[in-house]
């Protein structure tokens, strides 16, 4: 969360814009609790940990790209991913 809010504030044109990239991991948490929770439900926890977990994956990808890139978008939905990843391993 610190590395989102900081890596924002390098990042947005407006420093206002500095703590999207946290907001939207909260988002991310927050929407994927009830779907993770239905899928394990219905397939099994381990399929759930391992979309979960990919979730994670390509969300720390993109972060790192959106960095790279200099790309705010690309940081805020790869901390969203990472938001869900999170999400599912609650």
């Amino acid at each position: 969360m610190t590395v989102g809010g900081l890596a924002g504030l390098q990042i947005a044109r407006d420093p206002q814009l500095a703590t999207v990239p946290v907001a939207a991991m909260f988002l991310g948490t927050a929407g994927a609790m009830a779907p993770a929770a239905y899928l394990m439900t219905r397939f099994g926890r381990r399929l759930g940990f391992v979309l979960g977990g990919a979730l994670g994956a390509f969300g720390g990808l993109f972060a790192a790209i959106g960095i790279w890139l200099g790309s705010l978008l690309f940081l805020s939905v790869g901390t969203f991913l990472v938001g869900a990843y999170a999400g599912s391993a609650q």
